[in-house]
């Protein structure tokens, strides 16, 4: 992994790319743009992702490309960094963090931008005309029949409305958030059924030869069982996530190191052909046992 600063000496509002790129062997096109913490007075975009990847009969390797856009907003010295990437490493079993180097930002004084607050004494106006006067800013007391309005029955009904609209939004809100809940009990207790439908539908892909949709269709039904069992919305479906969760709910290291090597092996073997790997059958069958042991070690 390397970092790339283009410069550590802006002006105040200019902006500074900082790129992150990711190079090696293996899926790189599911790293996720790693996240960094950076001063409130520095304004952080989402990265624009550039890939350089090949894929050939000895899989896939090249670059990913995170580029950050951050515009510091005052003058100052800020730090940030090391950034970090994790991961799962099938030679050495384990999860690798690579680091980059701290960073520093020294911020020359830049243009200010703001709007000056207007005055609105007199001497702000020009006289265009005789025929128009100053606006009176000294407070008039008016009073009206709005005084009858406190204690009207109209007054009251509203109060009453008002209170009972705000009653009912708190039971609505209540009761979206309970159904809500009970969906994900309903899909967690659904999700074994579900992945062994997708294994049905890997298991004829197999059978009729077409490994690669087998692969592809096998890893579907791991990570669609994670989501719902571990009740993760996919928008936050990652490894890390699941590794998590699963160390939440007292899931043993084995079963999770096992999980997560079955997972990279079938997102690697959809894209190379795995010379002295896996027998495809042993997949499935490695799959399917690895669903029915999850289902006996998470703790709901």
């Amino acid at each position: 992994m390397e970092g790339i600063l283009d410069k550590s000496n802006p002006k105040a509002n200019d902006a500074v790319s900082f790129k992150v790129k990711l190079s090696g062997k293996g899926n790189i096109k599911l790293a996720e743009a790693p996240e960094f913490e950076l001063s409130p007075d520095i304004e952080k975009y989402d990265p624009k992702i550039t890939d350089n990847i090949t894929v050939n009969e000895r899989g896939a390797s090249g670059v990913r490309t995170f580029e950050y856009l951050l515009i510091p907003r005052h003058q100052g010295s800020y730090s940030f960094g090391p950034v970090e990437f994790s991961y799962f490493d099938l030679d050495k079993k384990n999860y690798v963090t690579l680091k980059t180097p701290a960073y520093q930002l020294k911020v020359e004084r830049g243009t200010e931008s703001g709007s000056a607050v207007a005055s609105t004494g007199k001497a702000d106006f020009q006289v265009l005309g005789r025929d128009i006067r100053f606006i009176k800013t000294s407070p008039t007391l008016f009073t009206g029949g709005n005084d009858d309005f406190y204690g009207s029955i109209i007054f009251w009904i509203l109060v009453v409305a008002g209170v009972g609209g705000f009653a009912f939004l708190v039971v609505f809100r209540r009761k979206q958030l309970a159904l809500n809940a009970d969906m994900a009990a309903v899909k967690s207790r659904k999700a074994t059924r579900m992945a062994r439908k997708r294994l049905e539908t890997a298991g004829s892909l197999l059978k009729s030869g077409n490994q690669t949709g087998f692969y592809d269709e096998t890893g579907k039904a791991l990570w669609g069982y994670l989501s719902d069992k571990l009740k993760l919305p996919v928008s936050a479906l990652t490894k890390e996530s699941v590794v998590t969760a699963l160390t939440n709910a007292s899931v043993p290291q084995t079963t999770t190191n096992r999980l997560v090597e079955t997972i990279d092996y079938c997102e690697f073997a959809r894209f190379a052909r795995m010379e002295g790997g896996k027998n495809p059958d042993q997949v499935y069958q490695e799959t399917v046992n690895l669903i029915t042991q999850l289902e006996d070690e998470i703790k709901n």
